[in-house]
């Protein structure tokens, strides 16, 4: 992927996963000036939500410098990783994101403010985490 280019489109049906080889990405929504979460770098993954559930995807996802991306499609995704949905909800809920642990509508992290750092159990800010460690979009 190329700087500025767009690999996922809001709203859109997933189709794919993405774990982030090399590089660097920005999730953003409409509607709002600020990114959802801090920038995801290697090791890093997102695209997981649209495919453990019927929803549409929940953000833009942009390379902010050209980046390399492992991608399994939908199929292989549910195979290799189904097995794992509950895992992979427990560390969407443990980085502060319950929309993906309980399939709400996705509409923040039900704190108001836009900044994808919700209440929850402090983590969503991730400082002083591993780096790699992954995470979810």
């Amino acid at each position: 992927m190329s700087e500025g280019e767009e690999i996922i489109r809001e709203g859109s049906y997933g189709s794919a996963f993405y774990i982030i080889e090399e590089g660097e990405v920005r999730c953003s929504q409409q509607g709002s000036s600020h990114e959802i979460c801090r920038r995801l770098v290697a090791s890093d993954f997102f695209g997981e939500r649209a495919l453990l559930s019927t929803e549409r995807r929940a953000a833009t996802v942009t390379a902010t410098r050209d980046s390399t991306l492992l991608v399994l499609d939908r199929e292989t995704f549910l195979r290799l990783l189904g097995p794992l949905e509950e895992c992979i909800r427990l560390e969407a809920a443990r980085q502060g994101r319950h929309e993906l642990s309980d399939h709400s509508s996705g509409e923040g992290d039900g704190d108001g403010d836009g900044d994808g750092e919700g209440g929850g159990d402090g983590a969503g800010d991730r400082e002083g985490a591993g780096e790699d460690e992954p995470r979810s979009v």
